[in-house]
This record gives C-alpha cells, sequence and structure tokens, in this order.
C-alpha cells in the first residue's frame, strides 16, 4: 500500500487536515478531493477479506440483488448488450444482473478469494485478480464497457487505475464510476460521521475532482447522477437527514449506518391505520430526495475519446 500524499492527485494543491470519523483526512483547498492522511491497508488486504466479513445470507443477497438492478437501470441506455468488465464485482451481484436480462460475454474481476468461489459457485465469468488484469483480457477480449462500483475510493493509486482503464478501452468504450460523494447532504447532516467514512475509503471524490480526472485521462463525461444504496426502501430518518430536515438521528448522535439498510427497516403494513400512511410517507421521502438529487452516491458515465 503506498504512503498518502501531502498534495493533491488530481489539481497538485496543498490541503488542510480534518477529522472525519475519527479518520485524519487531507482536504484540497481547490478541487475538495479528500484522502486519508495514512494509507495503512496492508498489501494483501483485499485479498484475503475473507468469509467472517464477506458472509452474506439470503436476504442481503436479495437486497443488493434489488440495489444493482436499480442502478442497471440508471445506466442501461449506455451498456453495450456484450463485452462488459465489472472490476471489483463482490458478490457478483451486477453481473447476474446482465445475465439475467440477456447481456453476453459479461465478467468481472475480483481479487478476494472468498467472493471468487462465491461467483464460480454461481456460474459466473469472473477472474481473481487486481484492476491490471484488464490489460491482457483486452488484448484477447473486446472490451466494450468496464464499471467500477465502490472501488475508485478503496485504491491508493487511482490515477494510475484511471490509465490503466483508458488504455484497455477503445475509442468509444464506455467507463462507469459509482462511489461516494463527499459532498452528499448526508455528510453534511451528518458531519462525516456515518458509515461511508472508514479506513478501507482512501479517497473521497466529488464531482469536480472526479470530472476533471476522468476528462484528463482520456475521457468524455456523457451523465452525471446520484443513487442511493436500495433507495426506495430507505427509513424516514435517513430521508429527511438527506433533504437537510434534521442533523441527526438523535441528540449527541451523529453517526448514521446508510450502508446496510436492509428489509427490516421497511415499515410492514399491517392495517389502513397510521402504519399506511407511516409506509405512504416514507416511499414519498424516498422520491423526494431522489428529484433533488439528494442521494449519497455520485455515478458518472464517460466515453473514451
Amino acid at each position: 500500500m503506498k504512503k498518502s500524499l501531502q498534495t493533491c492527485i488530481v489539481c497538485g494543491r496543498g490541503a488542510d487536515k480534518r477529522t472525519w470519523n475519527n479518520l485524519a483526512v487531507l482536504v484540497c483547498r481547490n478541487c475538495g478531493l479528500t484522502w486519508r492522511e495514512s494509507f495503512d491497508l496492508s498489501e494483501d488486504y483485499y485479498v484475503k477479506l475473507n468469509e467472517d466479513r464477506a458472509n452474506l445470507d439470503t436476504q442481503k443477497v436479495a437486497i443488493r440483488l434489488r440495489n444493482s438492478e436499480d442502478r442497471f437501470n440508471t445506466i442501461r441506455r449506455f451498456l453495450p448488450r456484450a463485452g462488459i468488465c465489472d472490476i471489483g464485482c463482490g458478490d457478483g451481484s451486477f453481473l447476474s444482473i446482465l445475465r439475467d436480462y440477456g447481456y453476453l460475454k459479461c465478467w468481472g474481476i475480483e481479487p478476494s478469494e472468498y467472493y471468487h468461489k462465491m461467483m464460480v459457485d454461481r456460474n459466473l465469468d469472473v477472474i481473481k485478480g487486481e484492476i491490471d488484469e484488464i490489460l491482457g483480457i483486452s488484448k484477447r477480449k473486446e472490451v466494450h464497457a468496464i464499471t467500477l462500483f465502490h472501488v475508485i475510493e478503496h485504491l491508493d493509486d487511482p490515477i494510475g487505475s484511471l490509465e490503466i482503464m483508458a488504455e484497455s478501452l477503445r475509442k468509444g468504450g464506455i467507463l462507469i464510476i459509482e462511489t461516494p460523494d463527499k459532498n452528499a447532504s448526508i455528510q453534511k447532516a451528518t458531519d462525516h460521521k456515518n458509515d461511508l467514512v472508514y479506513p478501507e475509503h482512501l479517497f473521497y471524490w466529488n464531482e469536480k475532482s472526479l470530472c476533471r480526472v476522468l476528462q484528463e485521462k482520456g475521457f468524455k463525461i456523457l451523465k452525471i447522477s446520484r443513487r442511493s444504496f436500495d433507495w426506495k426502501h430507505s427509513p424516514i430518518k435517513t430521508s429527511l437527514m438527506r433533504l437537510g430536515m434534521v442533523k441527526s438521528l438523535s441528540k449527541g448522535n451523529t453517526s448514521l449506518d446508510i450502508k446496510s439498510q436492509t428489509d427490516k427497516d421497511v415499515v410492514v403494513i399491517k392495517d389502513k391505520g397510521k402504519n399506511f400512511f407511516r409506509e405512504l410517507l416514507r416511499i414519498l421521502l424516498a422520491y423526494l430526495v431522489r428529484i433533488l438529487r439528494r442521494d449519497d452516491y455520485l455515478l458518472i458515465v464517460a466515453e473514451r475519446v
């Protein structure tokens, strides 16, 4: 793992020290890119990601598939019908969705032994390895699109990784990146004390910094949008925080778990009384967050030029 830097990798400017969720970070004074002061993860951290950390029950698998289908619907019109590589594909949820919708010659790259075995058991085409595997793949297969969902924030050399992807894609190829937005409303509401700020996230991107580096590496921005994990099932309090209507869940508590919402967060409609109206309110607030672009993640679609 490379050492953290004192100047911004995007614009080269200096940075100010801050503390986010008990982590020391540096915030660029110009473009706003933020990164951890210390990159203290071991070189083989993700390779050794084990079953205790990655264990998924049936409910979690279903929720991840539901989230991946929403992501698919958000970017569907930009996806080619074949030749998609999902880098850092995790449990293979997105690859499963592509297969279900009839997309051909789609595969993934995943460093975790546990996740790799899981996907092989599901008959998904996956290569165990790091990002640079895509260079070899692009010489053997036609790579028309690369997806990078919640990966770029984990990389100690994101600029180098983007250069590899630019080299792997031909002119007109598509790159799609989703990553937590450091300027999201939820970050302001919690003062960066939430489940998206943790040691494994080395960089925290915003629209300005990510678009700039993509354009410098040979990409044209086609679409900028926002998303949240399983957003249609967001709890009322989470939506209220995204809308800036409350600052914390309770007095003295600014922490918020927004990474692993489950079906237990969804109100069960038991009668036609207050539970019905509460569920209606929850749905309306979730859609209002989406309409006002107050979601947690930044999603960018770019084309190789």
